[in-house]
């Protein structure tokens, strides 16, 4: 999810080159084909499946069931805002770790040996480097028991739109690593108890994250949630840990909602492109809309790079060839929406053409957004058809400005709701690895035959396509597949497979 997350950075920077190249020079749709081109090259060997190998015993959950709670139940909440206390966490990081470069080289070596085998961990080497950040370890605790976390944020990007910036967000994944990092140090010494605190914190933690007002927040979110779903594994290995199934099962679902950084997304891009809001309330003066044109344009001129920044009397000369350019679609597209030729006849051309790429504009998000509200079975197939509808528009000049932003940022915002959904068939697949090990332990050692013989507990379904995950059994080995979803070639992202060996 990393390059994931650095993708997105570079949407948001890039993003305002796009939209003035295309009002400026209308060339736009043969960037795009060109991408579509690159993108559309095969790779000669398709990637193989992610194989995650797991060495486990046959047993029974704690007791009780919910000793052991990976998100903190309501009745351990304490009422505070969590932000402050991620605030001073990352406070006493910065005050803690070593020179930049020192610590992030160490930063790079350890995560290389999280890679590897528990037991190569070198545990004296970790605790040595771990101990400068004991005070931000129980800043990061005390946060994960608050019922809430409010960043503050939400009002400052709907006004200041991509270009507010988001370095505390950044460093959550500083944090979540030494964090992530101390739980290997827990699991390696064999305490599963202060191991699974670790995850625990490691979730919330995710969540907080993921909840902030952009896309930006939920990426860095689900990379965090997935580098301590990764270290449950491990934890899930070590003699006299108990089968975790039904913590599984309580975690919330979706682990981290869309909802939020994608309604901070849509009131990010709004303020980015500043279309007047006065172009809906009635007809304007010609001298009113030339101002709102103007105001539109020193909008977008501030995103713009200062060498690629254009001159008043270019600009406006660029504006008047696409007012002219698209008045006449913009005409008919607004009366097929139930505007009538007397209202359109009231309007100077400029607001005609604005008002209608705002028309435009929601309607084309919300087609594509809406889906993010349905199951997603449903919504898979619902966002695929609403991208086979963007790909049209791509390919049919001309576009405006705003159609433009839209087309940037709807495959960007398609690749986030796929990492939603790895996130939850990864954390279904791994429940559905400990639901055959409860079963298992039922028939004293041996494996079930198939999924449908776990009959101690509901066995899970693919969030993705609502069947059976592929399971297979030889000798006192299992496989659990997860196939990529319909549609999708196998990558690492998407496909993977736990190869599970029972031990007495």
């Amino acid at each position: 999810m990393q390059n994931g997350t650095c993708r997105e950075w570079g949407r948001r920077r890039s993003l305002s080159r796009a939209i003035r190249g295309s009002i400026a020079v209308c060339i736009l749709p043969l960037a795009f084909c060109n991408s579509d081109a690159a993108q559309a090259q095969e790779d000669p060997k398709p990637p193989e499946f992610t194989t995650h190998a797991l060495t486990l015993k046959p047993v029974g959950p704690p007791v009780p069931s919910f000793r052991y709670e990976l998100v903190p139940s309501a009745r351990e909440l304490v009422p505070n805002n969590a932000a402050l206390l991620h605030h001073r966490a990352l406070h006493l990081l910065a005050d803690s770790r070593p020179p930049a470069k020192e610590f992030y080289e160490a930063q790079d070596k350890f995560d290389r040996i999280r890679q590897g085998q528990l037991k190569d961990l070198p545990k004296d080497e970790v605790r040595a480097f771990l101990k400068p950040f004991s005070s931000m370890f129980r800043e990061m605790e005390a946060a994960a028991k608050c019922d809430r976390c409010e960043w503050g944020t939400d009002q400052r990007v709907a006004a200041e739109g991509i270009g507010f910036l988001l370095p505390d967000a950044q460093k959550m994944r500083e944090v979540a690593f030494l964090l992530s990092l101390r739980c290997r140090l827990h699991t390696a010494d064999g305490k599963i108890d202060l191991a699974l605190r670790d995850v625990q914190t490691g979730f919330v933690l995710a969540r907080h994250a993921g909840q902030g007002p952009t896309l930006i927040h939920f990426l860095i979110g689900t990379a965090i949630t997935a580098m301590f779903i990764a270290d449950l594994e491990q934890i899930l290995q070590v003699p006299g840990c108990p089968n975790l199934y039904w913590s599984l099962t309580a975690l919330p679902r979706p682990m981290i909602d869309l909802r939020k950084p994608i309604e901070g997304e849509m009131r990010s891009m709004e303020a980015t492109i500043p279309l007047p809001k006065d172009v809906e309330k009635g007809p304007m003066t010609p001298e009113a809309a030339v101002a709102a044109l103007d105001r539109l344009w020193s909008g977008i001129q501030k995103l713009a790079d200062e060498k690629e920044s254009m001159g008043l009397a270019e600009s406006r000369l660029g504006l008047a060839f696409y007012i002219t350019l698209q008045h006449p679609s913009a005409r008919k597209s607004l009366l097929a929406a139930g505007k009538t030729e007397a209202e359109l006849d009231a309007m100077p051309a400029a607001q005609v053409v604005m008002l209608d790429a705002l028309v435009r504009f929601r309607n084309l998000r919300d087609e594509h957004f809406v889906w993010f509200n349905a199951p997603y079975l449903e919504a898979l197939q619902g966002i695929r058809k609403s991208e086979e509808k963007i790909q049209k528009i791509r390919k049919s000049p001309p576009l405006d400005y705003l159609q433009t932003m839209m087309i940037l940022l709807l495959p960007a915002v398609d690749k986030v709701y796929g990492a939603q959904v790895r996130t939850e068939r990864r954390l279904a697949s791994l429940r559905t690895v400990e639901a055959v090990r409860l079963q298992a332990m039922k028939n004293d050692g041996s494996l079930p035959a198939t999924l449908a013989d776990v009959t101690v507990v509901p066995v899970p379904v693919d969030p993705a396509t609502g069947q059976p995950f592929e399971y297979a059994v030889e000798g006192n080995r299992f496989t659990l597949t997860v196939p990529p979803p319909a549609g999708e070639k196998p990558s690492t992202s998407n496909s993977w497979k736990y190869v599970v060996t029972l031990t007495k």
